[in-house]
């Protein structure tokens, strides 16, 4: 495999803006497979944890799904924020074919750490008893927006909330809504998502939480992950290389 052609693909995914839509969605694409391959071709797939190949597959399935945006309703401010994470995850990755950081300098420095961090956090998470499970994932949840708050604070840490909940994992929760929290903020769809989370295999849970503990809404990383594993299954034969 011909890494150049995989940086050439990260440089275009990275400055989007400059090029035809035609060519990024191709690029991701690109990209994405060209990983999945080399990572298969030079044998490091199967040194790979589980959270890891949870996390490439992951990558794979949004590149998938960029390919059925539509180009008359691409804005900076919707694909931004998506497309910047997917070509830092791709690089970091990358570093697995090519330990020369220099050349992967779109990679996250801390990537690593963060998934070291979500292994923790996901048996801080399980130690907990079900009631407090869901309610760690509904401190989690952003609030909406609504008339009187357009902009409505952040949620708290998960790793402050993981701290809280344990301490107090001998009281029932108060299951109190936020004000405006009709949402998936409420009681019983922070149920729903703890269900969901829990019926997937241990390296998706582990990619998801790491995904909350990074700023990303448990709804989101649950139900991403949840519908990437349904893609990935005819598109790349997931389960056949797990």
């Amino acid at each position: 495999m011909d890494l150049k052609d995989l940086r050439h693909d990260l440089d275009i995914l990275l400055r989007w803006q400059h090029h035809p839509w035609p060519d990024m969605v191709q690029a991701a694409g690109a990209a994405a497979t060209r990983l999945w391959d080399g990572l298969h071709e030079a044998g490091r797939w199967q040194a790979l944890p589980d959270h890891d190949h949870a996390a490439v597959s992951a990558a794979l399935a949004s590149a998938y799904c960029l390919r059925s945006a539509l180009p008359t309703r691409v804005t900076e401010q919707q694909w931004g924020p998506r497309l910047a994470p997917l070509a830092r995850e791709l690089a970091y990755f990358a570093t697995w074919l090519d330990p020369d950081t220099d050349c992967w300098r779109y990679a996250l420095p801390d990537r690593a750490q963060q998934a070291t961090d979500a292994v923790r956090l996901h048996r801080e998470l399980l130690a907990l008893p079900d009631e407090w499970q869901a309610e760690a994932l509904r401190r989690t949840e952003p609030e909406r927006a609504a008339p009187w708050r357009p902009t409505p604070p952040a949620p708290p840490a998960l790793d402050a909330v993981l701290d809280r909940c344990a301490r107090a994992r001998y009281r029932t929760p108060t299951w109190v809504d936020e004000p405006g929290a009709d949402g998936p903020g409420t009681t019983y769809l922070a149920l729903e998502i703890l269900h969901t989370l829990l019926a997937l295999p241990r390296g998706w849970q582990i990619e998801c939480v790491r995904q909350i503990s990074g700023g990303e809404s448990p709804t989101g990383a649950v139900t991403r992950a949840a519908l990437a594993r349904n893609l990935l299954r005819p598109a790349a034969g997931m389960e056949r290389r797990r």
